[in-house]
């Protein structure tokens, strides 16, 4: 999602999660891969195989 362009708002909305959860996430991402932004971040995933998980499925809303 973030290779693809969606800001933390989208994320947030179509996994149902927070904003923040979704800023933590990236930011964690981010320590964890070395990169400072999420170009860096995508280029990172393409060079170490990561595919699109779930094929980025939409999860069913929490009842």
């Amino acid at each position: 999602m973030i290779a693809a362009g969606k800001n933390s708002r989208s994320i947030a909305i179509e996994l149902g999660i927070s904003v923040l959860t979704v800023r933590k996430h990236r930011s964690n991402l981010l320590a964890k891969t070395g990169t400072r932004n999420a170009a860096q971040l995508a280029s990172y995933a393409v060079e170490h195989g990561f595919r699109r998980a779930r094929s980025l499925v939409r999860l069913a809303p929490a009842t």
